[in-house]
Formats: C-alpha cells, structure tokens, sequence
C-alpha cells in the first residue's frame, strides 16, 4: 500500500501533461495551420482576382477593335466581265486575278456603332487604361523573374504591349480643339482598323494590334488555369494537414484514456 501513493501521483502527472499536449496540439498545431491556410487562400484569392479581372478588361477592348467593318467588294466576274471570255490569255487571266485578289482589304470604322459616339469611345478607352494600368502595376509585384527577367509570354509582359497599342498619342498642350477631334479621330481608327487596309511595307503589320490582345487573352486563361489548379492542391495538402492533426489528437485522447484506466484499477 506504501507504493499506491506515489504510483497514483505520477499517473495523475502523466494524464495532465498528456491533456496538456492535446491543448497545445489543438491551440498551436491547427491553429498554425489554421493560419496558414487563411493566409495562403487570401492570397491566391487576390492572384486569382486580379486575373479575372484582366481577363474582364481585354474582354472589353477586344469588344471595342470589333467594331471594325469588312466592306463587301463586287465579286470577280463583276468587276472582269470578260476574263472568261474564249481567247482570254492564261496571262490576262492572272493579272486580273493578282489585281483583284491581291488589293488589301477593304475595312472601316464608324463611330455609330459607339454610345455617344467619338466621346462615348474616349470615355470608354480611359476608364480601360485605368483598368489596365491597375492591373499591369499589381501583377508587376507578383510575376516571377526568369533569369532575372520577366517572362515574354506572361500576363504581366502581354498586358504591357496591349497597353502601349491602346494608349492614344500625346496632344501638345494649346491643340486647336478642331484639331483634336481630328487627332482622336485618326489614332482610334488606326487602333481599331490595325493596318488591314495597308499596302506595301506597312502590310506586314496587319493585324499586329489583334495579335496583342489574343495573346494577352492566352496567357490569362492559361494564368487562370494554373492559380485554379494550384488552389486545388493547396486545399488537398490541407485536407492531408488537418487529416494529421486528427490523426494526433485521437492518439493522445488513447493515451489519456489507457492512463485514466490505469488510474482506476
């Protein structure tokens, strides 16, 4: 009988060190986790944010350089009657066709197609390239470094070439008013008509403006898909996490239970 005292006090000391190892479990471990995972879904929450909202905004300018218009030419036959004609030369017949198939296409603008017009289109344009520079400045933090240089084919680096397509010219300071409408005028019809209607040199930058949006457009869908996926694994290593917490928490609740049994015999 002489031991039962001593023998009880340390099982007693083992129970509540053991729920104290419990408590320390439940208050750091998950909390820790806990967290963690707040911290880290926050995060991506606002990578994930900022991408749509990209997303959102080239879908706007690419709704803006729609509104170009093909002008329907007359068709071959119309505009050569006789090329078909018996006798016509084999060489006939390819200058015609090199003249009529080889003219540029016919394309314009119209500012009916826009709310308000000339104004409607400029009010649009700014609030645009406010968006756009947002963006571009909140992906500048978060885009990594390839050999210390920022990927070409990335959000961040396509948004920038749209940016600098989108951006209307400097108007000096003093510009006759008539002038300006002029201005803006011109340099938003090349931006939506983008070289369409151009001949010799310049016809090489047909559709160059288009190219930037569409690429641009590419690299969020495909930034969306990997932060998408890359919060699906985040949950899947947490679900892991608090798995082995659990995993922790009902080994100690054994351990206090087979001491709490000793202690009573």
């Amino acid at each position: 009988m002489g031991m039962v005292g001593p023998v009880s006090s340390t099982m007693i000391s083992q129970a509540a060190s053991a729920h104290t190892l419990q408590a320390y479990v439940e208050l750091v471990y998950v909390q820790t986790g806990n967290d963690v995972m707040v911290s880290q879904m926050a995060s991506m929450e606002q990578a994930l944010s900022t991408t749509q909202s990209a997303l959102d905004t080239l879908t706007q300018i690419q709704n803006l350089h729609n509104l170009i218009a093909v002008n329907t030419r007359p068709s071959f036959l119309s505009v050569y009657p006789s090329i078909l004609n018996p006798g016509t030369s084999v060489e006939k017949y390819r200058s015609a066709a090199s003249a009529y198939f080889g003219s540029p296409v016919q394309v314009s603008f119209s500012f009916s197609a826009v709310p308000d017009g000339l104004d409607g289109f400029i009010a649009q344009r700014s609030a645009l390239l406010t968006q756009l520079q947002s963006e571009i400045a909140t992906l500048s933090a978060v885009t990594p470094l390839i050999s210390g240089r920022v990927d070409s084919n990335s959000l961040y680096a396509q948004l920038k070439l749209v940016l600098k397509d989108f951006t209307p010219p400097v108007i000096s300071a003093g510009t006759n008013p008539a002038n300006i409408i002029q201005l803006e005028t011109s340099a938003i019809g090349s931006w939506v008509i983008d070289n369409y209607n151009a001949v010799g040199t310049n016809s090489t930058k047909a559709g160059n403006i288009q190219q930037n949006i569409t690429n641009a457009i590419t690299a969020g869908q495909s930034l969306n898909t990997t932060q998408t996926e890359s919060v699906r694994n985040f949950l899947n290593v947490f679900e892991q996490y608090y798995k082995s917490a659990s995993s922790v928490l009902q080994a100690i609740s054994q351990i206090i239970q087979h001491m709490a049994s000793n202690i009573a015999r």
